[in-house]
């Protein structure tokens, strides 16, 4: 993205993945760490092609060290890149191949939001060799209190021992079948940790909590798939949907997907969102405009229809 001259004028990445002035990034909270943020970075310069490279070659690690971990070979992997990109997608695929093989009774998903002694009963469940959990996104809460950090750098920690404790006096450590839970365990499945923030930002800040995110950082695998800009993640929205049958799966012709990945990537800096799913909204605002060309004639207006529901209002 082009960025004009002049420190006062510069633009600068939110942790939204949207940008603004200074002011604007100073008034940001981060929700991971409760405070103002300093803007990360300026927008990147460097070329497309570059960065594309990096983020193909992470994202084939990733998958690697997701094989890994399933099998049980490394213990704790932790991963970070904006929410919409297909973090989650591939370790769901990965994990269902798996479980044909280790049996679903061995895998344990968990979306959104967990309790942090949700966690750790989970965990109990889950604590034997060969069993894998995928924690996905539950950074907010758990990070938030000291009994979520303490459990989440357990699970996390690559050491030989991994043992969990729950020591707060509470009457809710029961399984389904109302059978007590310990107060400690060793855990020796494997763990998968996905998160949408950027925790090496996190811990730069030096922010509230920013220790114990190192402290989750350090104990696990862990790989930042360097998708967090408007430029990184328009570059691998495009090269994910031009790669896949996203556009064919929703009945979107080729010329028309072309179309559509031109505006995407002309006002990338503009939409309201930015990720895969945008894909799905800007094809069902294509059916929407090709419905009307049809019904009432004149040309198919996708970029005007766009311009509305996709685009930021400004001024």
């Amino acid at each position: 993205m082009a960025r004009t001259k002049g420190a006062k004028n510069r633009l600068y990445q939110l942790p939204d993945g949207t940008y603004g002035p200074r002011r604007m990034a100073l008034k940001v909270v981060n929700p991971l760490t409760l405070m103002p943020v300093e803007p990360p970075r300026i927008v990147s310069e460097r070329p497309d092609e570059e960065v594309l490279k990096d983020i193909m070659e992470r994202y084939e690690v990733y998958g690697i060290f997701l094989d890994s971990a399933i099998r049980g070979d490394t213990q704790a992997l932790t991963v970070v890149g904006a929410p919409g990109i297909g973090k989650t997608h591939l370790a769901l695929q990965k994990l269902a191949l798996a479980a044909k093989e280790i049996g679903h009774d061995k895998i344990k998903v968990i979306n959104g939001g967990i309790s942090p002694i949700g966690l750790y009963i989970e965990a109990y469940k889950y604590r034997h060799k060969g069993s894998v959990i995928l924690l996905d996104d539950s950074t907010d809460k758990l990070i938030g209190t000291e009994e979520g950090l303490s459990v989440l750098k357990a699970l996390c920690d690559s050491g030989e021992k991994r043992k969990v404790s729950w020591q707060k006096l509470t009457a809710a450590l029961k399984d389904e079948d109302n059978n007590e839970i310990p107060n400690d365990f060793e855990f020796n499945g494997s763990m998968i940790f996905i998160s949408n923030q950027n925790l090496q930002e996190t811990i730069a800040s030096g922010a509230r909590k920013s220790e114990d995110v190192k402290a989750i950082v350090d104990r696990s695998v862990y790989m930042d798939l360097l998708i967090h800009n408007r430029q990184q993640i328009s570059l691998w929205v495009d090269h994910m949907a031009r790669k896949s049958h996203m556009f064919a799966e929703r009945g979107i012709p080729a010329d028309h997907a072309d179309r559509i990945m031109n505006y995407l990537n002309a006002n990338r800096d503009r939409l309201t969102t930015l990720s895969l799913r945008t894909i799905g909204t800007a094809c069902d605002v294509m059916k929407v405009a090709e419905r009307l060309a049809k019904t009432k004639g004149g040309d198919i207006e996708f970029e005007r229809l766009a311009d509305i529901t996709l685009l930021r209002k400004e001024g």
